[in-house]
C-alpha cells in the first residue's frame, strides 16, 4: 500500500530570474507560448490550471484565448485584460 503523496510546495524562484505564473480562468481553455531568446515553451491550460515559467529579463507570451487567462509576475497580479476568443501577444518584464 502506497503512502499518500505529500502536498507539493511551489518551487523557489531561481535567483536572478523572474517568475511568471499563467492561470486559466474557470471554464476557459487557452493555448500559451512563452519565449525568451531561443527558449520556447508552449502548453495548453484549462479550467483553472496554472503553469509557472521562469525567464531572465523579458518574455513574449502568445495567447490563443487572451480573455481566458490571468498572470502573476513575481508573486503579484500582473494587469492584463485580453478579449475572450481573441489571440494576443504580451511582452512581460524589463523594457
Amino acid at each position: 500500500r502506497k503512502a499518500p503523496a505529500a502536498a507539493q510546495s511551489p518551487e523557489p524562484r531561481t535567483p536572478g530570474m523572474q517568475e511568471l505564473v499563467v492561470t486559466a480562468k474557470p471554464g476557459e481553455v487557452c493555448w500559451v507560448e512563452v519565449s525568451e531568446g531561443q527558449m520556447r515553451r508552449s502548453f495548453t491550460l484549462k479550467d483553472g490550471e496554472s503553469r509557472r515559467v521562469e525567464f531572465s529579463s523579458k518574455a513574449h507570451v502568445r495567447l490563443g484565448n487572451a480573455g481566458g487567462v490571468s498572470f502573476q509576475l513575481n508573486g503579484a497580479a500582473y494587469p492584463f485584460d485580453g478579449e475572450r476568443g481573441h489571440t494576443a501577444t504580451v511582452e512581460i518584464g524589463a523594457r
